[in-house]
């Protein structure tokens, strides 16, 4: 039996609107000619980038100390950190574009952060010499120590700051601890190079205890591959549930005929909806929600 309905949709096209709104909230205007995959990942490394606005207890390693001129810079972080507010200021000057990636955030999953006291013209904390590397969970920031960096300093593959979240913290990381692996020796200058290459490696923290990358890990384009699976992840869900909608038409019809009284046809215009993990199909005309999908 022909389908009497016809469907008027394209959740790819919506899903690039929604991506690119949310990018302008956050300050930042997309390259839309760089299609959905593209727009998609840098939503998604952006988000990485930053750190979400919720309160947090603060853990100090037990190596962790602050030289004593950026004690006060430290004690403004501290508190923002615990009221959950914005610390976008402390972060990089990087963040300010789309395609800039952190090389040891999508390895190990560790931020640095600035230990100024005063926002510069450009919004951001004055520099430090001295930066704090720091893990971020939901509920925790994990202090892994302040270090130099600059000039003849480069901190960023140093493997202890892995071996101070196992010391300190080991739950934290543990799912992404490998049981039954032997790790091979690599040296902080191996990491530094494997990265630039896009290479892969473990972390042996202690004998027969491994790791592998706490960050989500990077591609050979060492791009985040945590953003890349999130982004195709959701453009999966999204034109899976669109052919969903279209193969079962009648029956969704059917359905919101039964529990709003609408009747909907022969044309039918819907977008796409997203809240939280679920996909809804968006009835244009009488702005009805049918969930058709999940994430």
């Amino acid at each position: 039996m022909p389908n009497m309905y016809e469907v008027h949709a394209n959740f790819e096209k919506n899903w690039t609107e929604i991506l690119c709104r949310q990018l302008a909230e956050y300050g930042y205007i997309p390259n839309q000619s760089l299609g959905v995959n593209e727009i998609g990942y840098q939503y998604f490394n952006l988000r990485r980038r930053l750190v979400s606005e919720n309160p947090r207890k603060i853990l100090k390693s037990d190596v962790f100390s602050c030289p004593e001129h950026l004690k006060d810079g430290l004690e403004k972080l501290e508190q923002k950190i615990r009221s959950g507010e914005n610390i976008l200021p402390h972060l990089s000057r990087k963040i300010g574009s789309l395609t800039e990636t952190d090389p040891l955030l999508n390895d190990w999953g560790i931020h640095h952060l600035h230990l100024g006291k005063e926002i510069q013209d450009d919004g951001f904390i004055e520099r430090t010499g001295p930066i704090l590397f720091v893990r971020f969970d939901a509920e925790n920031a994990y202090f892994i120590w302040v270090e130099e960096h600059g000039r003849a300093h480069s901190p960023w593959s140093k493997q202890e700051m892995v071996r101070i979240l196992y010391r300190n913290w080991p739950e934290s990381i543990e799912r992404f601890r490998f049981k039954g692996f032997q790790g091979s020796s690599v040296s902080d200058n191996d990491i530094k190079l494997l990265r630039r290459s896009g290479g892969m490696y473990f972390i042996e923290t202690e004998p027969g205890v491994v790791y592998g990358a706490i960050g989500g890990g990077y591609s050979t384009a060492r791009t985040s591959l945590e953003a890349r699976i999130s982004a195709d992840r959701y453009i999966i869900a999204i034109k899976d549930s669109e052919k969903y909608l279209r193969e079962n038409i009648a029956r969704i019809v059917k359905l919101i005929h039964k529990e709003t009284g609408y009747v909907l046809g022969p044309k039918i215009k819907f977008l796409l909806g997203i809240d939280q993990r679920d996909i809804y199909a968006i009835e244009v005309d009488n702005r009805v929600f049918c969930k058709i999908g999940s994430l």
